[in-house]
């Protein structure tokens, strides 16, 4: 492998770095949000996933401890499974744009 070729693997790594900062910014900035209750019930995550907020209004109140639990159980499930599905879009767009193709990503 020539100066060349190491120089231009260089190159791409440090593209693929500046690209995946990139998205991790995005992803920082995305917003999630899920309900349960008929709305009464709503978590918001980042897309990285991290919690950002659960809002309840008074009407969730009125559920049964239980009932909340499991409301509360899926919506943070809900975000979740978005806020990863979303991370994976992006990382594998990243992936193919820099020529990478990786199958199961």
């Amino acid at each position: 492998m020539g100066f060349g070729d190491k120089f231009r693997q260089a190159k791409k790594l440090l593209d693929m770095q500046k690209q995946a900062k990139a998205i991790q910014k995005e992803l920082k900035d995305l917003e999630i949000t899920a309900e349960s209750l008929e709305g009464n019930v709503k978590v918001i995550f980042n897309g990285q996933p991290e919690l950002e907020s659960i809002e309840l209004t008074s009407e969730a109140m009125e559920y049964s401890e239980k009932e909340l639990a499991d409301a509360l159980k899926d919506a943070i499930k809900e975000a979740m499974k978005e806020a990863q599905k979303q991370s994976a879009d992006k990382m594998k767009s990243m992936m193919g744009d820099m020529g990478f193709n990786i199958p199961g990503l």
